[in-house]
């Protein structure tokens, strides 16, 4: 039997995002140069509430996306630098939680 690979990603509740996607566009062309949301570090998700989407944080490659590196070199990360100017404050912070 195959042993499956751990995979070590974060999800977070957030009322305010607006699942525009914009953040997952700027990931992935850090990443790759490409706007391709399906192998970003961060992916926008619907959740069962009325209000507000689950923000997954891939802190390493697996199922498809790169693991995140924070934009290492880039004052801001880029997908803080693409959300809203509502929204990035609670991006930022969701990052920065990401990293411990």
């Amino acid at each position: 039997m195959a042993k499956s690979k751990r995979v070590d990603k974060i999800t977070f509740e957030t009322e305010t995002c607006a699942g525009c996607g914009t953040c997952e566009m700027a990931c992935s062309f850090h990443h790759k140069k490409v706007f391709q949301p399906s192998i970003s570090s961060l992916v926008i998700k619907n959740r069962p509430r009325e209000f507000g989407f689950d923000a997954i944080l891939y802190r390493e490659s697996a199922e498809g996306h790169i693991g995140c590196d924070f934009c290492k070199g880039l004052p801001v990360p880029m997908c803080v630098q693409s959300c809203p100017s509502t929204l990035r404050d609670e991006l930022d912070n969701l990052l920065k939680m990401g990293r411990d």
